[in-house]
Formats: structure tokens, sequence, C-alpha cells
């Protein structure tokens, strides 16, 4: 196993030498959800002509990746709704840019999911049982926890939810279920407002395997039914740096197998059963990084290493 010191080194030196890589080394891609095209090219932030111009998603770009590679991710403040993977050795010395743009997993409830039941109580059953979130205005909403094998519906403060038996519980403001905000905070007044309420959706915002000396940057991952990122095994030297892991259904970051993970300069927050996730014999180094708070604790460690600041979580 690599000691703190020596990953600590790694982390740093791999983001130097790949962000510092002579351009006749890289092809850049670039990615805009505003006005790019997938049957774009990626080969420029303009369109050129009909073939060349940013591509409207970044798992287009993904598909184009070779080693040394860079894809620049454009931020007009509309999120990218995308789950993504790098998957392979063809990822071998990539960046990710992220510029300070959001991926998200979150998705619309469907107005007529929604079941109504008494006292200001509506159900909705996502087809993916467990890890659930659920959300309003970019905010996860207030959870109630319940116990699995609790035998009825746990009392639910207004503005709160449960999750109970393969169903999401909402309890509605009192006297309000017609449209539009009321009151602070992130509560909506009911499920068919005019701003509707959000679900965690898609299952992971990044999954890497076989991935090795990768750089994601500058980049928001939040609202996923499991992950914000998931390196699933055999990642060596992966660096995230300046990213954000916000509000995720199980872990902001999740490092499995194998995996060697550095995560720097970043914020792990609200993930709804613990911040980081650190299984078999994987091995993750926080530096500098804003944890919590997470209902589960910042870290589970069911196996391997997971270092905060040189020191050794037991």
């Amino acid at each position: 196993m690599k000691t703190s010191s020596q990953l600590l080194r790694i982390v740093f030196s791999l983001v130097i030498l790949l962000t510092g890589a002579p351009a006749a080394f890289a092809t850049d891609f670039y990615v805009d959800n505003r006005i790019g095209d997938d049957l774009y090219d990626g080969s420029s932030p303009q369109q050129v002509d009909d073939r060349s111009g940013p591509v409207r998603t970044i798992h287009r770009a993904l598909e184009f990746v070779r080693p040394r590679d860079i894809v620049h991710v454009a931020n007009h403040g509309t999120p990218y709704v995308e789950s993504l993977e790098i998957v392979g050795r063809r990822f071998h010395g990539f960046i990710l840019e992220g510029n300070g743009a959001v991926v998200s997993g979150a998705r619309i409830v469907p107005f007529d999911a929604w079941q109504m039941l008494p006292n200001g109580v509506w159900r909705f059953s996502p087809r993916r049982k467990a890890f659930y979130q659920l959300i309003y205005d970019d905010r996860a909403l207030p959870e109630v926890a319940c116990p699995r094998d609790a035998r009825q519906l746990p009392a639910l403060p207004e503005g709160h939810w449960c999750a109970w038996r393969g169903s999401i519980y909402y309890r509605v403001l009192s006297g309000r279920t017609g449209s539009g905000r009321i009151g602070t905070g992130p509560a909506a007044p009911s499920p068919q407002s005019d701003q509707p309420l959000a679900f965690a959706a898609e299952e992971v915002g990044i999954t890497l395997l076989d991935a090795e000396d990768v750089v994601i940057r500058n980049l928001e991952l939040r609202h996923f039914r499991l992950d914000g990122v998931n390196a699933h095994d055999r990642c060596k030297n992966v660096v995230l740096d300046h990213v954000r892991l916000i509000e995720n259904g199980r872990a902001g970051l999740a490092v499995g197998g194998s995996s060697l993970v550095g995560i720097k300069d970043s914020e792990l927050i609200g993930n709804r059963v613990t911040e980081v996730l650190n299984t078999e014999v994987a091995q993750t180094e926080i530096l500098d990084c804003k944890l919590g708070p997470a209902r589960g604790g910042l870290f589970q460690r069911k196996g391997g290493h997971v270092l905060v600041d040189g020191e050794d979580m037991k």
C-alpha cells in the first residue's frame, strides 16, 4: 500500500503533469448544452460548419476521447442532465475540465405519478428502489428516517418526506395545495406546483473503471440516485480537483476494488448515506476538503484505507 505522503505526491504531480502537457500531445473537445449538437465533432467551442462545433452532451464528447485528450465543458448555468462513464484504458492521462458546470441526475416526478392521500400526504413510487432523494428548487428536501421494519408511516412534518415500503411519501405545507413557492427554505407547497418536485433518477454521476491518470476538475455532480462519483475498480491515480459532490442518494464519492483516488480542495456535502464510501482494498485520500453532514456519517470504510489530510481513518 502507498503511504499517505506517497499518494500526496502522486496527486499533485499528476495535476501538474496533465494540466501542463504540451498541446501536441492532446486533442481538445468542447461541450456546450446551449449551442452544441451531438452531430458535431466537438472540435471547436463555436460552430464552424455543418460538422464542426461543440457537442451538446458530455457523454458524446467522451465517445471521442483518447489518451491525453481534454474535454472542456461550457458553463451557462443550466445543468447537464446525464450520467457519464469513464471506462477503459483509452482514458489514460485524460482531463475533464468542468469550468464550474453542474451535472445533475434529477428528473421531474411525472404529474400523474403522484397519488394524494389523507392529511396532506402525497405518494410516489419510483421504478428503482432504495437510495431515494426528493428535490425542490435544486435542493434536497428534508427527510424523516424510517426503519426498514416500520409497520406504519412515520409522522411527517410539513415539507418533509420519507421512504417507506418502496415509495416516497411527502407532506405538503398545510392549506397550500396550489402553485407558487411560499415560506422560507426549500419546502414546496405541493407536488403539483408551478415548480414541481424532482427525484434522483440517474444512477451515478461519473462511473470510472480501468481508468488511469485521470483528472476531473471544476465540476459539480448532484442529485444522483447512488453516487456523485464511483471509481468502481482498477482505477489508478484518479484525481478530483475542485469538485462538488452534493446531495446524492448514497455517497458523494464511492471508491472500490483496487482503485486509488485522491480528492482535493473539494466539497462533499449532504449526501444521503455517507460522504465517502470506501470498500475492498481501495484507497482514498482526501486533502483540504469540506465534508458533511451526512446521515450515516462522513465515512463508511468497508475495507481499504481512507486518509484525510494525511491521517488514516480507522
